[in-house]
């Protein structure tokens, strides 16, 4: 066997040999030595081998074994030093026995030894006719990937020299489903060189045909066709492959072996068809149609194309990418790709750019798209549901995935809709969390129609409660608005040329917004108004066990119709109001903060206009304390106005409150208590009595949804009223006086 094989063969087990012209050997517990250097002593391991071998072929000096049965064969094919150990060589000399004599003549043949069994001249060679072997395992452990086959039964018949083998097996990968493999070799010249060869591959109604040369070295050069009806169904022969559900599948190829032995092969001239195939456990709401691919050449092109459904609505693709001629390893090809999806108002969307890999697994992609649609929303099943709902939507931009699909980065992109356009950069995280970064510019938008597309619209706020409503005006449950900052991570600046909000204009907005670990910072608020630019910052700090904010606001032109709006007051509005704000709170409830609020504020105005309603809803109680009757329709014009005020620990002292207006006149200050929600005003309306103005004092006070209005009648008697009254009444303040602006009227 040395000489035939060039490695040395250990039977550890009894020898049983029958009395014939062609012996039965049988020998148990059989090692076949591995080249030295490998990665175990032995190649082959088995628990029994039994061999008929014909004597009258040893007269030839053939070595020819009719039959040979193996017995659990455990078989290692691997590369050591670059050299495959199922190659073997002959010596052409036996083995020195374990007695030979260290002594023995310098000039002795090396195969003339004492006890020697086989003499100089025989030189045989190995014949097997038959081989079978049954419950053995080969393992392939080559540079490129292991594997480990599990061999049921396995047959190879060798009638004649110059006949072919034929191979029959069942085959099966660990435990799992076996399959059955077929193969006929013949070959073409010596033993090294190639042999004509074909592969029949079946298993679960599919079944692959190979036609082509293979050596023994592992080279192949092969045809192939493969259908098969239910491709998911091979899945039971090895369940990592993850087989996809493809119907009326087929292809056709050309493959051969790459630069590295148990390499991924080089794919050649392909062509691949899918009936159909029900996507949708992996991908919920995905089933195709028809699909065809080709592939032009081996390192060539394939182009795809397709049709299909997703969440119901028809989708087709075309596309083309690179196949990179050797599988194995990181590579990058071109790839295109362009869809249209949705039968009514489509859809189309346009990829072009490159992919990577990394032996056949993603590793990246960059590229520029395009994006048109006439309806945004209508896409959320496909891509997203958080896509606004845009009209009109047109996207072009460059596009990077890296292998990780954990980020979609965003460059150089555009964006215009019915809303508005945006410019710039932007990374999108793609993880767990929300994690958001980017650069932006406009030249208009709309974020009243923004915010409703993406589902955040700003509802004007709830009318105030009539008087007598139960309940809190600052809820004390904890606002969910913490736990919303907790987790995502955002670095966001842009600047809008013209920006539409609550129904106002704004111009040359400007915004940065950092949120990281449940910090919060708007550290840039700007915004150019009539009267000058707005200015502001907030800082937010939910991270905390009780969180903080703190608020900076400079604006000297806010229009009053935007505030009328968000206080839920009805009718029209104009003018503009002056505000200045300092102010910083703490607390998980909107009644903690309104209980901790401490700073300075101001909120002054020289002019404009509320609706009447609005007048009532405001001031109520002093017009009903003065008897003062203002119609419910019709406008009230506002000469001056001004609360000016400092406030600590949710209680708020007004040192000037102020109102000349076209139906009522006051100044005066007082208290609001926020975590009590309760307030104290005294106020001096100007009213008419006895046909002059008098300057009456009222009280204003009680708890918020109760506040009522009445006469100070201690800090004021009755007479003294009608005795100013009969001298011509008094004044009110004036706007001045108060240092507040004013218009004339």
């Amino acid at each position: 066997m040395q000489r035939a094989t060039g490695r040395a063969l250990s039977l550890d087990g009894p020898i049983h040999i029958t009395r014939s012209l062609d012996p039965w050997i049988e020998v148990s517990r059989v090692r076949l030595a591995n080249l030295p250097g490998g990665s175990r002593s032995y190649m082959v391991r088995m628990d029994r081998i039994r061999a008929q071998v014909s004597l009258l072929a040893l007269l030839r000096q053939r070595i020819e074994i009719t039959h040979l049965e193996l017995t659990g064969p455990n078989i290692l094919l691997e590369e050591v030093r670059g050299q495959p150990n199922w190659l073997f060589q002959s010596t052409g000399t036996a083995p020195a026995p374990a007695n030979a004599s260290a002594n023995a003549p310098a000039n002795a043949p090396a195969n003339a030894h004492a006890g020697a069994s086989i003499p100089g001249w025989f030189h045989p060679k190995l014949r097997i006719r038959h081989l079978q072997i049954v419950n053995g395992m080969i393992t392939s452990r080559l540079p490129a990937r292991t594997n480990v086959i599990g061999i049921r039964k396995l047959d190879v018949t060798h009638p004649r020299d110059d006949a072919p083998f034929d191979l029959t097996s069942t085959l099966v990968y660990s435990d799992f489903a076996p399959f059955d493999l077929a193969l006929t070799a013949a070959p073409t010249g010596k033993l090294a060189a190639p042999w004509r060869t074909t592969i029949h591959f079946s298993a679960f109604d599919a079944h692959a045909d190979a036609t082509g040369t293979m050596t023994l070295g592992g080279n192949y050069d092969l045809a192939v066709t493969a259908a098969a009806p239910a491709l998911e169904a091979l899945n039971a022969l090895l369940p990592s492959m993850h087989l996809p559900p493809l119907h009326d599948f087929s292809f056709e190829t050309h493959i051969s072996n790459g630069p590295v032995r148990g390499d991924l092969p080089v794919v050649g001239q392909t062509k691949l068809h899918i009936g159909s195939a029900d996507l949708t456990r992996i991908v919920a709401g995905l089933t195709l149609g028809t699909v065809d691919a080709t592939l032009d050449k081996a390192g060539g092109t394939a182009r795809v194309k397709g049709q299909g459904h997703y969440e119901k609505e028809p989708f087709s693709l075309t596309g083309a990418a690179g196949v990179p001629e050797h599988l194995d390893g990181p590579s990058t090809v071109p790839v295109t790709l362009a869809t249209t999806a949705l039968a009514t108002d489509p859809a189309r969307l346009h990829l072009e750019g490159k992919l990577s890999l990394d032996t056949t697994t993603f590793a990246g992609l960059v590229a520029q798209v395009k994006l048109d649609t006439p309806k945004l929303a209508r896409l959320r099943p496909l891509i997203s549901p958080a896509l606004p709902a845009l009209a009109d939507a047109h996207f072009t931009g460059g596009v990077s995935l890296p292998a990780d699909l954990k980020t979609l980065g965003i460059s150089g992109a555009r964006l215009t809709a019915s809303a508005g356009d945006l410019a710039g950069s932007a990374s999108f995280g793609l993880g767990g969390g929300v994690a958001v970064k980017a650069r932006l510019t406009s030249t208009r938008l709309d974020l009243d129609a923004l915010l409703k597309a993406v589902g955040l619209g700003i509802a004007p706020a709830a009318p105030t409660a009539p008087t007598g409503s139960a309940g809190p005006v600052f809820s004390h449950n904890d606002l969910s608005f913490w736990a919303s900052l907790r987790g995502p991570d955002i670095d966001v600046s842009g600047d809008v040329g013209t920006l539409t909000f609550q129904g106002q204009s704004w111009q040359k907005v400007g915004l940065i917004v950092r949120l990281r670990n449940g910090h919060l910072v708007l550290d840039r608020m700007q915004a150019a108004l009539a009267g000058g630019a707005v200015e502001g910052s907030l800082t937010v700090d939910a991270a905390r066990k009780t969180p903080t904010m703190h608020l900076v606001l400079h604006a000297p032109d806010v229009p009053v119709a935007l505030l009328v709006r968000r206080a839920g007051l009805p009718g029209p509005a104009s003018g503009a109001l002056r505000v200045n704000a300092d102010l910083s709170a703490a607390g998980a409830s909107a009644h903690a903060l309104a209980g901790s609020l401490a700073g300075s504020f101001s909120a002054t105005m020289g002019g404009g206009s509320i609706s009447n309603q609005a007048l009532l809803d405001l001031a109520g109680a002093s017009l009903k304390a003065l008897n003062i009757t203002v119609p419910r329709e019709g406008e009230t014009g506002i000469r001056c106005f001004g609360v000016v005020g400092t406030v600590s620990r949710g209680v708020a002292r007004l040192s000037t409150v102020a109102l000349n207006s076209t139906y009522l006149q006051l100044h005066g200050h007082g208290e609001v208590d926020l975590g009590q929600e309760t307030l104290a005003l005294k106020l001096r309306p100007l009213a008419r009595v006895s046909g002059s103005s008098v300057s009456v004092p009222v009280v204003v006070n009680g708890p918020f949804r109760a506040v009522k209005g009445q006469l100070d009648a201690g800090a004021l008697q009755k007479a003294g009223i009608l005795l100013d009254a009969l001298f011509g009444g008094d004044k009110s303040k004036t706007c001045a006086e108060n240092g507040l602006r004013s218009v004339p009227g």
